[in-house]
């Protein structure tokens, strides 16, 4: 099944099913209609193949507003069932259910926020739901949401990982406890056990039970195939990645960490490929924006590095932008990016990661692992790849490194 982000693209377009089947890599594609009169619905749903056009099974339902989830529930029971005879194997997903429609279309609305990855909708995202579970303290996705969003804040360093830390676990702890059945809780405990905990065997079994409950859940294949990718295991990261894509072929994100994964194992053709696939899905995608700054950097083409982040905000970005102004040989420039990072540190939380960049690119080694430990320390969840990411490659001989990898409970 494809996930909602793919299908999402298609929302509202006049598009011929075919071109809507090729793009996805789908079989067969469910639509549907709803009509509103007063407090009356009728929801249309349909299943086509997308060879041909056909229609393999269509369905009228008429209901009060009030009823909307109990029609969800009738479509959500009569299509694994029509799924199963065309494409054996497959089983239908368990969801905890919301409360009512308006917490389900608080909750959509945080989930599109938290799609988008910028700084400003993951708060954006988290104010939402911390509303949301004021007023619906059982919704268990909510909380795994509030979790995974401030995971996705302290990835790249945008808060502090230390400061979010006790959040992200009772809210991880507490969406799996009210709804262990979840695939989406189990895979957001799951990163909470790896990316945080360092408890990576864990994490791993949590994903296994997420994929058992969920098989076609997109968002456990890429936390998972991150996840070992931090451990060095490449063959099984990209098998997931790929099962991800497959799943969310229109998803930025997928592209953005397909092109990592690339990048890492030194395929810079198949990495910018991936990225122009990223950027053509979402020009403003974050994450993908330093994949871009990195993979130019160990190309050595350190020109396109400083045109591609010059305009960011972004402390790591600016940091990688200093690293590339020092090979370079622009002294000035480089101080200009490592006062721009005081400045920005004097009114928002910067990781020491950032300046950890900035040292690696001058050289300053002493000055890169103490930011590195600081980093460590403050939870920024980008220093899990230590092992893998290129960039680090010039430490990798200091027994200072093997240290750090330590402590993450990883292998040199």
């Amino acid at each position: 099944m494809i996930a909602r982000t793919s299908a999402f693209h298609f929302k509202g377009a006049s598009i011929d099913i075919r071109e809507v089947g090729q793009r996805l890599g789908a079989d067969l594609v469910i639509e549907g209609s709803v009509r509103k009169a007063g407090e009356q619905l009728r929801i249309t749903a349909q299943m086509i193949e997308t060879e041909s056009g056909h229609h393999v099974w269509s369905e009228t339902f008429r209901r009060e507003l009030k009823d909307v989830f109990a029609i969800q529930e009738e479509i959500a029971h009569s299509v694994p069932g029509l799924l199963r005879l065309h494409m054996p194997g497959v089983r239908g997903a368990v969801q905890s259910s919301a409360p009512n429609l308006d917490a389900y279309t608080a909750y959509l609305q945080a989930r599109f926020l938290i799609h988008q990855q910028s700084p400003e909708a993951l708060q954006a995202a988290l104010g939402q739901l911390r509303k949301l579970v004021e007023v619906y303290p059982d919704y268990a996705l909510a909380y795994s949401d509030m979790a995974a969003a401030n995971g996705l804040l302290a990835l790249f360093g945008d808060v502090s990982g230390r400061e979010v830390y006790s959040q992200v676990k009772a809210n991880a702890e507490r969406g799996y406890a009210l709804a262990p059945e979840s695939g989406e809780t189990c895979t957001v405990l799951g990163g909470l056990r790896a990316w945080f905990e360092y408890r990576w065997d864990e994490a791993d079994g949590i994903y296994d039970r997420a994929l058992r409950l969920q098989p076609s859940h997109a968002r456990a294949h890429m936390f998972r195939a991150m996840a070992l990718l931090c451990q060095g295991d490449f063959k099984a990261a990209e098998t997931g990645l790929r099962r991800s894509t497959e799943l969310d072929p229109l998803s930025a994100s997928d592209c953005a960490r397909m092109a990592y994964l690339h990048y890492v194992k030194g395929n810079y053709p198949s990495a910018a490929e991936h990225l122009r696939q990223s950027f053509e899905l979402d020009r403003d995608y974050p994450e993908a924006g330093l994949y871009e700054g990195l993979l130019h950097f160990q190309q050595q083409n350190y020109d396109a590095v400083i045109q591609c982040l010059s305009p960011s905000v972004s402390p790591l970005n600016i940091g990688l932008l200093a690293a590339a102004h020092a090979k370079e040989g622009s002294l000035s420039r480089t101080g200009e990016c490592i006062e721009r990072l005081h400045q920005l540190a004097a009114r928002q939380y910067v990781t020491p990661l950032a300046e950890g960049f900035a040292a690696i690119g001058m050289g300053d080694f002493d000055l890169a692992f103490q930011c590195l430990d600081e980093a460590v320390n403050h939870k920024t969840n980008f220093v899990n790849l230590l092992a893998v990411e290129p960039f680090f490659y010039p430490l990798r001989s200091d027994r200072r490194f093997a240290k750090l990898l330590k402590r993450m409970s990883l292998s040199h």
